[in-house]
């Protein structure tokens, strides 16, 4: 189905719903989304957007999508979408879309009919897109009344009526047959059919300088299919050859898929091995300081606990004396 690429178009893009852009609350929180066809922009203030209205007249601007973090003004994912996605589907696209990082080249390719993997970073679109029906009906050069005929209905129009032919372009027409005629009955018999007006009995000398001009002629279309039969291989050889790199490019864009998200998988466990490494050691720091603490006491207590022998050792020694003192006059008392 084919449309003229400078038709004015009203579109209105919606995104209802979004899956797996990111496992930090804190990120999900500064998310939003830029939709933007041309140099129109718009913004919300959040993942979500509702009805965002743009006029285009043409279908050459796609559809760019944009997911920024508003702390730090990066850009998390993005997605182009071409506008002939959506008049292929009579103007109403509405499902789930695969979002990537910039610069990721499965953005520079675009599937309508891809279902996103589970896990996969994803937005659910919706776009609309209504022709303008005064801009589409205007008048166009008889040269492009048939490039007029072959566009497709927009949304809620009905296709144009097909142009009759007159009588002058029959006559072409049949003009046109009537001059490859000769070289079919080329392919087909070998010489020329003779017209009814110059037909000559077989063995007369009236076709010899003609057979010739014929067998040239027979040769050189020959050849001429020869090098058409030549191109057409080498052009699907390759197109062979692109199928197979476009598919291997495919695969590869998977495993790299995979190995990024094997990669964010590492990434968080690394994240939450270091937060358990910080909390061991804070539990070790606070564990030394205790230990220091209770060192300090041991030696409070050992210094005390000397002390304490000190002063009983100096009062025992006291208590000797005077009961030395005290038996010593005790003696000196007693008659002789």
């Amino acid at each position: 189905v084919e449309r003229g690429s400078s038709a004015a178009m009203d579109i209105t893009v919606s995104i209802t719903d979004y899956k797996s852009l990111s496992q930090s609350e804190l990120i999900m929180r500064n998310l939003f989304a830029t939709v933007q066809i041309g140099n129109n922009s718009k913004s919300s203030r959040g993942v979500t957007v509702e009805e965002a209205k743009f006029r285009s007249g043409t279908i050459e601007n796609p559809l760019v999508l944009t997911l920024k973090n508003s702390q730090t003004e990066t850009v998390m994912y993005v997605r182009n979408i071409p506008m002939s996605t959506v008049l292929e589907r009579s103007g109403l696209y509405n499902q789930w879309v695969a979002v990537y990082p910039p610069g990721d080249p499965q953005n520079f390719h675009f599937d309508a009919a891809a279902v996103p993997k589970v896990g996969c970073p994803q937005v659910c679109i919706s776009v609309s897109i209504q022709e303008d029906l005064l801009s589409t009906a205007m008048p166009v050069p008889r040269s492009d009344q048939y490039l007029q005929q072959r566009n497709s209905v927009g949304f809620d129009f009905q296709p144009h009526q097909r142009l009759s032919m007159d009588d002058a372009a029959k006559a072409e027409v049949r003009r046109s047959i009537d001059s490859l005629a000769p070289d079919l009955d080329v392919h087909r018999f070998g010489q020329p059919r003779p017209s009814s007006g110059s037909l000559c009995p077989p063995g007369s000398g009236g076709l010899g300088a003609g057979s010739v001009e014929v067998d040239s002629t027979v040769r050189e279309k020959e050849l001429q299919a020869q090098r058409i039969k030549e191109h057409v291989a080498e052009m699907a050889s390759a197109q062979k050859r692109a199928q197979d790199v476009s598919r291997v490019l495919q695969d590869n864009l998977r495993i790299l898929d995979d190995m990024k998200r094997q990669l964010k998988g590492l990434e968080m466990q690394i994240a939450e091995q270091r937060v358990a490494t910080q909390l061991l050691e804070r539990d070790r720091d606070q564990l030394l300081a205790e230990e220091a603490q209770l060192e300090d006491q041991i030696r409070s207590r050992e210094i005390a606990f000397r002390e304490l022998r000190e002063s009983r050792d100096e009062i025992d020694r006291e208590l000797t004396r005077v009961l030395s003192e005290s038996e010593r006059q005790k003696n000196a008392m007693r008659p002789p």
